[in-house]
């Protein structure tokens, strides 16, 4: 399930914004094993969408993304 939450998230195009509390999780978890280029914004309630508190932008994915890709 993970492999394919990660293959969605990688999918382009690029830059592209996550809102959703659970995603933004896996988010935090692929970017923390450098598989991701993304930002995590804990302050940005309102700027993106009213009554969130936290988003991700993700950039692009690293070449140890995609190399977990092809695994």
């Amino acid at each position: 399930m993970e492999k394919n939450i990660f293959a969605q998230l990688a999918a382009g195009p690029f830059p592209k914004t996550v809102t959703h509390g659970a995603t933004i999780q896996y988010v935090k978890k692929f970017l923390a094993r450098g598989w991701l280029d993304a930002v995590v914004d804990s302050s940005a309630k309102g700027r993106y969408n009213a009554g969130q508190h936290t988003v991700a932008v993700i950039r692009g994915v690293t070449d140890a993304g995609r190399a977990a890709l092809d695994k």
